[in-house]
């Protein structure tokens, strides 16, 4: 089956959409789970750096790290703050307070009950710190970290300085953990949702791809049929003109007749609906009572009837005809149409 030009467009247009959409799709997935993890890690990061700026650092200044530090008013209260901090960020998991020591970082303080198995209590080493991480506490600069894992679990961690306003230096880093896993889902879910939106748009152009050509295929065939069928109606009307053979049809509801070519020939008319009574002027006067009384015998179990008679056509020339008849009935059985065939044997004579 060949396509024409224009079918031939719309379907690269198709193919050529499909691959548009999967690559949009894949682009906007990954744009939009870029776009959000970056947002979301910069507003960790924002928020670190806002809780460091409202740290006392005099109650820093007065811990040494050590298990002499939980009897301080300094340690309780920089504690209840730690606390109140984690309430209000339900999305964080630990919040804590790191110094550095003989270049090593350790717990001033967390966010943890002691009697929590996550606890950390003052002074204790964090002996999975990184060169970054050492790096970063001494030069005050905050930065985010992960995903990583260490012995408390996955994590994404957010850190900033806290400076002594007297030496401008750091003293402290304050950092805040959040569940990688929890922290990825909605990201996952975004770009979940995003793929999802362009696989919806990807199955509707893809139907409309296959409908298409469906569509396109079933055409070609009805065109080829209608083309047959043109051809066999040429062959039935030469076929018609050869033997001669008329057409009648009457529909009692308007009380007209239509007529095919042959019969319009013989009776030299150029319309192809006449009435009933233009069409029995032509039948000759001595057939005329004997055709009234063939429809006069029609009961309701007749289905087919024929005779024999003779028509006036033009030039009054007497054309010698037999027609075949067929009754059709509405649902109350009366009778709706009569379809003859009347054909021309006039030459046989």
């Amino acid at each position: 089956m060949s396509l024409s030009p224009y079918k031939k467009q719309i379907k690269i247009l198709g193919i050529f959409s499909l691959v548009i959409i999967v690559v949009l799709g894949a682009w906007g997935s990954m744009y939009s789970g870029k776009q959000i993890r970056d947002k979301d890690l910069n507003s960790l990061l924002l928020r670190v750096k806002n809780i460091a700026l409202f740290v006392d650092t005099s109650k820093i200044k007065a811990l040494d790290g050590s298990d002499s530090d939980l009897d301080k008013s300094e340690y309780q209260n920089l504690k209840i703050k730690l606390v109140q901090v984690r309430g209000v960020n339900d999305d964080i998991r630990f919040v804590y307070l790191m110094g550095l020591k003989n270049n090593q970082q350790f717990f001033y303080l967390d966010s943890e009950d002691p009697s929590s198995k996550d606890y950390s209590p003052p002074g204790q080493v964090y002996s999975e710190a990184t060169d970054t991480d050492i790096y970063n506490h001494k030069n005050g600069i905050a930065y985010i970290n992960g995903p990583y894992n260490d012995e408390w679990g996955n994590w994404i961690s957010a850190y900033a300085p806290v400076i002594d306003p007297d030496t401008n230096t750091t003293i402290a880093m304050v950092g805040m953990d959040v569940n990688a896993s929890e922290f990825n889902s909605h990201i996952i879910f975004t770009e979940t949702a995003v793929v999802l939106v362009f696989l919806l748009i990807f199955v509707c152009v893809l139907l409309f791809v296959v409908l298409n050509n469906k569509i396109d295929k079933y055409v070609s065939e009805l065109e080829k049929t209608n083309q047959d069928l043109q051809i066999n109606k040429e062959y039935l009307t030469e076929a018609e003109q050869m033997a001669r053979l008329g057409q009648l049809t009457w529909n009692a509801s308007t009380n007209d007749i239509s007529i095919n070519k042959i019969i319009m020939e013989i009776l030299g008319t150029s319309s192809n609906k006449i009435s009933l009574d233009k069409f029995i002027s032509y039948v000759d006067a001595a057939d005329l009572e004997r055709i009234k009384g063939n429809f006069l015998k029609i009961d309701p179990i007749t289905t087919y009837m024929n005779f024999k008679y003779k028509i006036n056509g033009q030039e009054d020339k007497k054309h010698y005809m037999v027609s075949l008849c067929k009754i059709k009935r509405d649902s109350k059985e009366n009778i709706s149409h009569v379809v003859c065939t009347a054909q021309d044997v006039t030459d046989t004579f």
